[in-house]
């Protein structure tokens, strides 16, 4: 358990280094598509934060495969599972979806 537990860091710790890159470049297309033109600092630095955090998670999740007595479909469940509430959450704290059922919904269709 203390290797999945290292492994888990360790992959996290990688993959959120992306986080803040991603968002870079989607702030940036934003911006010369015209639907942005300045962003509060406080929001940008939530959304860095946020994203980070994301990447973390997403990153260092797989980690749940290497659990030898976890049948691979639990696995793919719990996987899939803190995927959607990482997201979920993270984009509903960043208002990046409206706080209503629908737009719940849709994320989770798409999802």
């Amino acid at each position: 358990m203390k290797s999945l537990i290292k492994t888990f860091m360790l992959r996290g710790l990688v993959g959120m280094g992306f986080g803040p890159l991603v968002m870079a470049i989607i702030y940036l297309c934003l911006y010369h598509a015209g639907v942005v033109e300045t962003i509060a600092v406080p929001d940008v630095v939530k959304a860095i934060f946020s994203i980070t955090i994301m990447a973390f998670i997403a990153a260092g999740i797989p980690v749940i495969y290497r659990l030898e007595q976890l049948p691979l479909i639990s696995a793919i469940l719990i996987h899939g599972a803190v995927l959607y509430l990482d997201y979920l959450i993270l984009y509903l704290f960043n208002d990046w979806i409206a706080k209503d059922m629908t737009a719940i919904v849709i994320f989770t269709a798409f999802f």
